[in-house]
């Protein structure tokens, strides 16, 4: 098990991006990524009055993303469709990921924010 501290807990989202972009880099086969437990703030484009407005469309994705895996707890997306998630995000403070990666099971996990921790044949990578 691979442990990273990453001071900025507020602004995690760049970090965590370029570890999946990474993996993404190294498997070749399209991954699939079982998604628990999360929790994260989207991009804050703009102050939302809550008067006469509507959410915009990446607050409103994050929302309805989180609420899905509250429905479910565990939710099964596409590689790509997460990176795509991931530009609606500023910051993740809790999830696990977990994805099958030449028949291993490897796992990302982040408490708080600032402590990701890796498990599996990816750890070597990361």
């Amino acid at each position: 098990m691979k442990e990273i501290i990453y001071e900025d807990c507020n602004n995690n989202i760049q970090f965590i991006k370029e570890m999946f972009l990474k993996i993404g880099l190294m498997v070749k086969e399209e991954l699939m990524w079982n998604i628990s437990n999360f929790d994260s703030v989207p991009v804050n484009s703009e102050d939302y009055s809550g008067v006469g407005r509507t959410v915009n469309d990446s607050r409103q994705r994050v929302y309805l993303f989180q609420q899905r895996i509250l429905n479910e707890h565990t939710v099964v997306i596409g590689h790509k469709e997460l990176l795509n998630l991931f530009g609606d995000i500023r910051t993740i403070y809790e999830a696990i990921f977990v994805a099958t990666i030449d028949g291993c099971q490897s796992e990302i996990s982040i408490f708080d924010g600032d402590i990701i921790s890796i498990q599996g044949n990816i750890e070597d990578f990361l």
